[in-house]
């Protein structure tokens, strides 16, 4: 889940050494506090919670994950330098990187990526990550055979996340703090950890430390999770480096201007915000009511409101990926009048109360749940409104038995098969189980031992089944994007690994003094 070109040479990996020229207005400050703003986890052991983003984004300082993933959503070699799928397309070969070493002195190897996978494989948090891996087999110190469940590359992208892909020392695997003393092969160790507000960490100093030469660039990196306000007055006042945005940068547009700030877009993000509908919950066990939903949402009006840098979505899958339909996107135009119709003929001629909808607790999602509340107002459906803690709410949504939920739609993924197994194949998303009618068409979808045109057609046919039956309400493909202060460098164009995942991997960013 990789290598960015062009980053200063000079800089000892391991440990701080002297200034150099970045060559970019500045020299290189090794003794610099990386200071990032993005939500936090409430633990750092890829195990324990299924929320791959925020997962990745808290914890790339201390943990290398067998593959790494690009900006251009391509997938790069991390801990593992080759990859390649047998003729049928059931066992994945991977060979791994010599010379590296956990920062406890654990050596990395085989039988710890064998370790690891097992391990993953058991924890019920994440065992679905892991669900198309049957066997690890070592076959040599550093070449391990993953033998699969099927034929399929959702399980490259499982590796490039962090659970399957999250490389901890072995020896650490059964320790008891292991949730907030993390242990890796990465540039930096934990420092201090408070759950769901800071994680800091400190550069390694250890001799056989730093794999990677291009990173390790600056002494400290500190994550804190911000509000939208707390976090652009730190990045305004140079309290922070890189912060999110909202999406709403009129408050910071003169510093911009003056280019004392600057917005970092992420033109390839697949992350899809929108709306979820418990389908084993009236009323929403009726097509029509979904797509009255659908039609009653006025994408455009939300978009430019809350996210103008991203783009209106109606199918629940992200443009760039093979598949992609762009007809469907006309297929639920902001129409009340047949939303009304829709909700009459499920039997709803006066309106409905749909119950309570989760809500997210971060970045737009309150502002894009309180305008789709007044747009399904506005056809005679309402809904109240809970915010729920982020990091939780989809484990919780899929027992609670609420209505729906506003949060992402799509899976940190790059392959279309692990898109479909996240929305359609998954209790915490899907709780009512897969709909039979569904479950042939997806499969298949992510084959290795079929061309990549075969896929393509294999995903629209599963996007037109989704999308023809309302199976979501999505609202807005993208993220806004990054608000980075002057100092940074090592964030151009092509650098900004996870981006598709709307995520961040941070690893060769370096400040100037």
């Amino acid at each position: 889940m990789g290598c960015a070109l062009g980053l200063v040479a000079g800089l000892l990996a391991a440990c701080g050494g002297g200034a150099a020229s970045t060559g970019t207005g500045g020299a290189t400050d090794p003794d610099a506090a990386l200071r990032v703003g993005f939500p936090v986890t409430q633990t750092l052991d890829p195990a324990l919670t299924p929320g791959a983003a925020a997962m990745l984004s808290s914890t790339w300082p201390v943990y290398d994950r067998l593959l790494q993933v690009s900006e251009d959503a391509r997938y790069e070699p991390m801990l593992a330098e080759k990859w390649r799928f047998s003729a049928d397309g059931r066992t994945l070969t991977l060979d791994l990187r010599r010379g590296v070493t956990f920062s406890d002195g654990t050596k990395f190897d085989a039988d710890a990526v064998k370790a690891n996978i097992d391990r993953y494989k058991t924890a019920p948090a994440v065992a679905e990550s892991s669900a198309s891996i049957a066997t690890v087999d070592v076959v040599s110190d550093h070449v391990v055979k993953l033998h699969l469940t099927r034929p399929t590359r959702a399980v490259l992208n499982a590796l490039a996340a962090p659970a399957p892909g999250a490389m901890i020392s072995p020896t650490a695997l059964n320790n008891r703090d292991l949730a907030t003393r993390p242990v890796g092969t990465g540039a930096w160790v934990i420092d201090t950890f408070r759950p769901g507000q800071q994680v800091t960490y400190k550069r390694r100093t250890d001799s056989a430390g730093i794999w990677d030469g291009r990173t390790g660039k600056v002494a400290r990196v500190e994550i804190t999770s911000r509000s939208t306000d707390a976090a652009y007055a730190a990045v305004r006042s140079g309290q922070a480096d890189i912060v999110l945005s909202s999406g709403d940068d009129s408050e910071l547009r003169s510093e911009i201007d003056a280019r004392r700030l600057r917005l970092r877009a992420l033109p390839t993000t697949m992350t899809i915000a929108g709306m979820f509908m418990n389908q084993t919950v009236r009323p929403f066990d009726d097509k029509r009511v979904r797509q009255a939903v659908n039609y009653a949402i006025d994408r455009a009006s939300i978009v430019k409101a809350f996210a103008p840098t991203t783009s209106p979505r109606v199918q629940p899958f992200p443009k760039v990926l093979g598949g992609f339909d762009p007809a469907l996107e006309n297929t639920y135009p902001h129409d009340p009048g047949k939303a009304r119709a829709l909700l009459a003929e499920a039997g709803y001629p006066r309106g409905l109360d749909a119950g309570e909808f989760l809500v997210a607790n971060m970045a737009q999602f309150p502002h894009i749940a309180q305008a789709v509340q007044a747009d399904l107002a506005d056809i005679g459906m309402r809904i109240r409104l809970k915010l729920y803690d982020t990091r939780q709410l989809v484990t919780y949504y899929s027992r609670s038995g609420a209505p729906g939920m506003f949060t992402y739609i799509t899976f940190p993924s790059i392959e279309s098969g692990a898109d479909f197994t996240w929305l359609y194949d998954n209790p915490l998303t899907m709780p009512g189980g897969v709909p039979t009618s569904l479950a042939a068409r997806f499969a298949g979808a992510d084959d290795p031992g079929v061309s990549e045109p075969v896929r393509a057609s294999r995903a629209a046919a599963v996007n037109r089944y989704a999308t023809a039956n309302a199976l979501y309400a999505p609202v807005w493909q993208g993220v806004p994007g990054y608000i980075v202060t002057g100092r940074v460098r090592g964030l151009d164009q092509g650098r900004g690994f996870l981006a598709p995942y709307g995520a961040e991997d941070f690893r060769y960013v370096y400040l100037t003094r």
